[in-house]
């Protein structure tokens, strides 16, 4: 096998190629390129041309039923990488319909048979550490997470309903919100 059928092969073969591109087939030796290859001791052309015209027409046979075995070699490639090609754009027509089905099938899914993110539940002291932690970081950067949200759980058993009351109604909103958007 010539270098150059070597190279298509790897070509082919390889994991680089992508489906755009096209592989690379190179076209068989011509009868007297594939004599000279079998005589590659002459260096001189005009040498070599007076030898294939010297040739006897068994040896020119001979050389001619190798070409004729490439040219179909050639052929069978040629017609393989556009078979590999028409494949590869119906894979890619494919994929992108079966995208689109994804998408329109999820998208056609009501609300009612998607499964419900569970989420925690909006408590009246979350949303009091939600307004409160903020301005006791800057009042006492030193503490961590942790330690400002005892501070802030001692102060919330601390309280009376009275100063309860706005964050009852802050966690009865968010609660309406969350429910108006499920």
């Amino acid at each position: 096998m010539s270098y150059k059928m070597q190279k298509a092969n790897e070509q082919i073969n390889s994991k680089k190629e992508t489906k755009s591109v096209k592989a690379f087939v190179p076209r068989p030796l011509t009868p007297y390129r594939l004599f000279a290859l079998e005589h590659l001791d002459i260096k001189d052309r005009n040498e070599l041309t007076a030898l294939w015209e010297k040739a006897s027409d068994t040896e020119k046979e001979k050389i001619m039923t190798t070409f004729k075995k490439q040219q179909q070699v050639y052929k069978n490639i040629l017609d393989l990488t556009k078979r590999k090609a028409a494949i590869l754009k119906d894979l890619e027509d494919l994929e992108e319909k079966l995208c689109e089905l994804r998408t329109s099938y999820l998208s056609s899914v009501s609300e009612t048979l998607r499964p419900r993110i569970k989420r925690r539940r909006i408590t009246p002291f979350g949303c009091y550490c939600k307004s409160q932690i903020l301005s006791l970081k800057e009042k006492k950067p030193e503490l961590t997470y942790r330690e400002r949200v005892k501070e802030l759980r001692t102060a919330w058993k601390a309280m009376g309903t009275d100063e309860r009351k706005p964050y009852l109604e802050m966690a009865k909103e968010a609660r309406k919100v969350i429910r108006s958007k499920q």
